[in-house]
């Protein structure tokens, strides 16, 4: 039996210890178009900051994959072809499977804005996004942050900590609406506005005004210009699942899995972030 497991966050690789717990003898790789082995998502902050080392955000042991003989695949998946049983890379190279587990995850979620394609337009869900920021971020004086919730706040301490002035703009009428009371909220604010950022309530971006490619200024909703040369989207994740698609799985939000987390193609399943229970 060859399992293969496409996605090497939490889903993915708990789903290759648990199958070597229960199966000793079949193959199982993970493939990851991210980074070679499984770290914790909510240390990024710290990665960026310079805390931490991606290695030290790994729950386990490196040896671990060789001595349990999970194989470790660092490519991007490109489409899975069900009838031959084909994982296709964007190397050029394949990998067959008996059983396939879409372990994709999520993605910054976005709403068509214009100018999110400019240069210096950070988000903060992936190692990449760590690595952008910390590529952009020497050449900022301003940034303004899209979005409040704990994504955001994670991304205002790293950009302060760089001596980077931060500003939220947030349509909320307080801090963190779906996760805090009101009082909560203003409590947070105040905590935040301490920290020198500037915090804009009611308020929604309209666009990203661009300078030779780059970010300038946003507009909001209230007509006003807030001239900046970094823009944060932290605007929540949406389920990944464009490889599912491509593939020819039964997808809506996320993609459609039974209580089992089987997909409407034999032999697929999917679990996680990625996955949309269908009962």
């Amino acid at each position: 039996m060859k399992y293969v497991i496409i996605g090497n966050g939490v889903a993915g690789i708990q789903a290759a210890c648990t199958i070597r717990e229960r199966d000793r003898d079949s193959e199982i790789t993970v493939v990851s178009g991210e980074t070679d082995y499984y770290f914790s998502r909510t240390a990024l902050m710290y990665i960026a900051m310079g805390d931490m080392r991606l290695e030290d955000t790994e729950p386990l042991e490196r040896s671990y994959y060789r001595k349990n003989r999970i194989s470790l695949v660092r490519d991007r998946a490109e489409k899975v072809d069900a009838d031959t049983k084909n994982v296709l890379f964007s190397s050029g190279q394949t990998l067959s499977f008996d059983s396939l587990l879409f372990a994709t995850g999520a993605l910054p979620a976005t709403y068509g804005w214009p100018g999110l394609g400019l240069k210096s337009v950070c988000y903060f869900v992936s190692f990449q996004d760590v690595q952008e920021v910390l590529a952009r971020a020497p050449e900022a004086e301003k940034a303004v942050i899209i979005g409040g919730g704990l994504i955001g706040i994670e991304l205002a301490e790293v950009l302060t900590s760089f001596g980077i002035q931060v500003e939220f703009i947030i349509r909320d009428p307080y801090y963190w609406k779906t996760a805090l009371t009101e009082p909560e909220g203003r409590y947070v604010e105040e905590i935040i506005r301490r920290h020198g950022v500037t915090i804009r309530l009611e308020t929604e971006l309209k666009e990203i005004l661009a300078r030779e490619g780059r970010v300038r200024a946003v507009t909001t909703n209230r007509g006003d210009t807030i001239e900046c040369d970094l823009v944060g989207i932290t605007t929540g994740v949406k389920p990944a699942i464009e490889l599912a698609k491509n593939s020819g799985l039964k997808c809506g939000r996320g993609i459609k899995v039974d209580a089992s987390l089987r997909t409407d193609t034999d032999g697929v399943f999917a679990a996680g972030d990625c996955a949309e229970i269908e009962f």
